[in-house]
């Protein structure tokens, strides 16, 4: 008799480990894994600018620009986080480098959670949404298409416009943690 209930039990144990494993999404993103082009997130501007170069905007009396990058040649573009690990006691610390914590990718043959380049808006965001990612109720027109789970965010960009709506492309992807001190920053 307890031969038997032990096995029963083994076998239950077995069955909800297989559920488990079935119903775990295989397309789920984690930012701390996520690289392209030898690229991560987190990774300092010092690190990025030793693979790639500059790719900055450093034109004279562009306030901010110096955190922005643009690699053509591999279709990405992204941010760095001016506050990161660069706050102390005293405010921002500067010896620090800035660390990646955005990226726009426009290549062909991305992918992120089942969105390819080319996707149609409806399924991309149905797509999104299957992963637990909510569409950001800000009006501004400036977030609009942004999804977002906790900290991360994801912006689609329609292939023509700013807006996309159902029947468009999805061109390209932003991939962003969001940091909150670094939305206070004006320039």
């Amino acid at each position: 008799m307890k031969v038997k209930g032990m096995i029963i039990a083994f076998l239950l144990v077995i069955i909800s480990a297989t559920l488990i494993l079935q119903l775990k999404d295989n397309n789920a993103f984690d930012i701390n894994t996520f690289e392209i082009d030898k690229i991560k997130f987190f990774m300092t501007k010092e690190e990025v600018e030793r693979l790639y170069g500059n790719g900055s905007d450093n034109s004279e009396g562009c306030m901010g620009c110096s955190m922005y990058f643009d690699y053509p040649e591999l279709k990405i573009s992204g941010s760095y986080s001016e506050t990161l690990d660069r706050m102390d006691e005293n405010g921002e610390d500067f010896s620090q480098s800035p660390k990646l914590t955005e990226l726009t990718i426009y290549k062909e043959n991305f992918s992120i959670m089942g969105i390819e380049i080319g996707t149609d808006f409806e399924d991309a965001r149905k797509k999104l949404e299957k992963n637990g990612y909510k569409l950001q109720s800000d009006e501004d027109e400036y977030f609009y298409n942004y999804y977002y789970r906790g900290d991360i965010f994801i912006k689609l960009w329609p292939e023509n416009g700013f807006n996309g709506k159902d029947g468009d492309k999805v061109e390209g992807i932003s991939i962003e943690f969001r940091v909150l001190e670094d939305l206070g920053i004006v320039y």
